[in-house]
């Protein structure tokens, strides 16, 4: 992003308010500092044209990476169907060893029978 403000020639620095939201990661390439005037502002103070660029750090970038590999495992967890084991010792049709065997004619609770 470039600016120009318009100044007469010899003045001192002009505050410049740029109308982008303000972050961390902008910088002037003239070595200007950059300031937060509110969230949607950024103010700065020009003598000439400023040249502002806008990058993200390493960090951001692999922070970036780790979030979309995890929303692409997620995805494939969700969406592909799990494999089943087949077979006599699968599990299918069996009940739990744990669990009693109720007998036709018992009650299904033993505290509503009376």
């Amino acid at each position: 992003m470039s600016l120009t403000p318009d100044a007469p020639h010899g003045a001192g620095d002009l505050p410049v308010l740029v109308a982008t939201t303000y972050s961390p990661d902008w910088r002037a390439r003239e070595g200007n500092r950059i300031y937060a005037a509110t969230p949607f502002f950024m103010l700065t103070f020009a003598r000439g044209p400023v040249h502002l660029d806008y990058a993200r750090s390493t960090l951001d970038r692999a922070m970036l990476w780790a979030s979309g590999l995890t929303l692409l495992s997620l995805c494939c967890f969700v969406f592909f169907p799990r494999r089943r084991a087949s077979g006599p010792n699968s599990g299918e049709g069996k009940t739990c060893p744990s669990a009693p065997a109720r007998l036709a004619g018992e009650p299904a609770d033993e505290r509503t029978a009376s």
